[in-house]
């Protein structure tokens, strides 16, 4: 997930092993740093390109209160006019492997992050 306002990116699972939670969490931050040095292959850019699309045009299809979250998340984001909402569509297509790698050069840092576990009671 990713918002304009707090610039977080984040990777989740869940175990219910302690151990494995903190090899799960070194196997996130791996992928993670990966994609600063390796090429996604271009038919899975395609694919998650295609799916991510789709699940939004969903949603003005199928639900009009996600439209109504949709719209207070980019008028909270400082997007007023719904800019940047109405362009995602388009804004999709940019999506390349070298953008995501310019990207993940940009964001993620081997020592960048934070880690939270929360475990029951």
């Amino acid at each position: 997930d990713r918002t304009l306002v707090h610039g977080v990116i984040g990777g989740w699972f869940a175990t219910i092993n302690r151990d494995y939670a903190f090899y799960g969490r070194d196997q996130v931050l791996k992928e993670f740093l990966k994609l600063r040095e390796e090429l996604l292959p271009g038919s899975v850019v395609t694919d998650a390109v295609e799916s991510i699309r789709e699940q939004f045009l969903m949603k003005f299809r199928d639900s009009a209160g996600e439209v109504v979250d949709l719209v207070i998340e980019e008028t909270c984001n400082g997007d007023p006019d719904l800019t940047h909402l109405h362009s995602y569509p388009e804004r999709l297509d940019k999506i390349t492997p070298r953008k995501i790698r310019d990207v993940a050069n940009k964001y993620f840092k081997p020592d960048g992050y934070a880690c939270a576990m929360l475990i029951p009671a």
